[in-house]
């Protein structure tokens, strides 16, 4: 058993490095943004250019593309009519940027040929919501942009000249490019096909190591057959989604059971007890799901990663179901937590639900100074949820656990919540690897730190 997981792990992680490798070198040699500056209602121009890009309205109006090196245009325009303005847009053979909307509403999935455009990702701040910011935090948003998201055409109002000669020396590594550089890096479809099939093969061998049977080449060809089936028929998306989803739930029912389970019965001890390892595994996975995921039309939000609330709840309900049979199981005595259990149940809904909807935990200005000291200092930050909560839980958690204090077992689904986060913070198709690795770094240190203090903490009580 040893030997096949070896295999198993050589089998996942090769591939894998190799895209890794692949796409973080072509996001650094890529690493330019174009600034365009408002003239009129219509039209904007490049700084350092005489290049300018214009809106689908106007270009309309206009029918001339004489001067013109793209238009702008925002996903909810294309909806009315998506096949008319993709044959238009397609006959004007320019760069199309498309404009991210932050706010409501959202509108949904773009027909996929449109990614046989030449597509770039733009952001412009409305101007009825640009009177309400201050320099400061506009240039901190077109960072955010920039950086967090991978957007390469910033849009400015006029008289802006505090943003144009900031926004570069704040995006350190990015430079100014005057022109729209339409490359994009997504795997190549060989290692795409791989990975998914790792994924399915992946899916497969954890169900089987579950129910002690090993005969899994039967519903391995079977999910094959599903996948080609699928691609045939255009559900490849959605198939691919689905897959995503259940090795994610599966993922968790496992490191569940390799923490609760006792290793034999003589010692009693957890197996598999080690958080990093657990952080690893979860960073393992999260890269995988963001690699066959790795093309364009999701890049671009044509298609979406739908069920997002499902992977944030559904493995966190997982692993307090089985907390509970492993407490029941195991005979484990825990009416003295239970105020405990409530205010963390409590919390960490709340926690989950404010963080995900993109809500302030603590007064604005507060979260927003510590967001900026990170995103400056360390150049992208830690997210809230992954090094305040969930991996010190965790840490603490597993260290109680090896201490023999079984009762411990229920921090472990709170812990969780840090590792739900790693693999959301990868479905994140459209943000640069290398800004999600760097937050899951920052993230595990952080957490790690905060985590050691409260056993430290906890030695010197015991010992008062």
């Amino acid at each position: 058993m040893k030997r096949i997981i070896k295999i198993l792990i050589i089998i996942n992680v090769l591939p894998l490095l190799l895209c890794l490798g692949l796409r973080i070198k072509s996001e650094f040699k890529n690493r330019t943004f174009t600034i365009a500056v408002k003239e009129n209602n219509f039209t904007y121009e490049i700084v350092e250019s005489n290049k300018k890009i214009i809106s689908f309205g106007g270009i309309l109006k206009k029918r001339n593309t004489k001067g013109i090196s793209g238009i702008y245009i925002f996903p909810d325009e294309i909806m009315a009519n998506p096949r008319k303005v993709y044959e238009l847009l397609k006959l004007y053979k320019l760069p199309v940027i498309l404009l991210e909307r932050i706010r409501s509403p959202d509108p949904g999935e773009l027909p996929v040929y449109y990614s046989d455009l030449s597509l770039l990702k733009g952001h412009l701040i409305p101007d009825d919501e640009a009177v309400k910011l201050s320099e400061r935090k506009k240039l901190l948003r077109y960072r955010r942009a920039i950086i967090e998201r991978g957007i390469k055409i910033i849009l400015l109002p006029k008289n802006n000249e505090y943003i144009k000669t900031k926004l570069a020396p704040i995006c350190k590594g990015y430079k100014i490019s005057n022109s729209l550089n339409t490359e994009n890096w997504f795997s190549s479809r060989f290692l795409k096909k791989l990975l998914f099939l790792l994924l399915l093969f992946d899916i497969i061998f954890l169900l089987n190591f579950i129910i002690g049977k090993r005969k899994f080449i039967y519903p391995f060809i079977g999910t094959i057959f599903l996948y080609i089936v699928s691609s045939i028929a255009n559900f490849e998306h959605f198939y691919i989604n689905l897959v995503a989803t259940i090795i994610i739930i599966i993922y968790f029912f496992v490191i569940g059971y390799l923490i609760l389970e006792p290793g034999t019965q003589s010692s009693r001890k957890p197996r598999c007890n080690s958080f990093y390892i657990v952080a690893l595994s979860s960073l393992l996975l999260g890269i995988l799901i963001y690699f066959i995921h790795s093309s364009l039309v999701f890049q671009f939000y044509i298609y979406r990663f739908r069920g997002i609330k499902i992977v944030l709840i559904a493995p966190l309900i997982a692993i307090f179901i089985q907390t509970f049979i492993y407490i029941a199981s195991e005979k484990i005595n825990i009416k003295k937590m239970n105020g405990l259990i409530v205010f963390l149940f409590i919390f960490t809904l709340i926690f989950i639900l404010l963080k995900s909807t993109n809500w302030r935990i603590i007064h604005w200005n507060v979260e927003e100074n510590i967001r900026e000291f990170f995103e400056i200092n360390l150049f992208v930050r830690p997210r809230f949820k992954e090094f305040l909560f969930g991996h010190p839980i965790l840490l603490y958690g597993i260290y109680l656990l090896k201490k023999g204090n079984r009762r411990a077992v229920i921090l472990i689904p709170f812990g969780m919540v840090g590792q739900i986060s790693i693999i959301n913070t990868y479905l994140h198709f459209s943000h640069p690897i290398y800004i999600s690795l760097l937050t899951t770094i920052w993230g595990v240190i952080f957490g790690s730190i905060i985590g050691i203090i409260i056993i430290g903490i906890d030695k010197l009580v015991s010992k008062g």
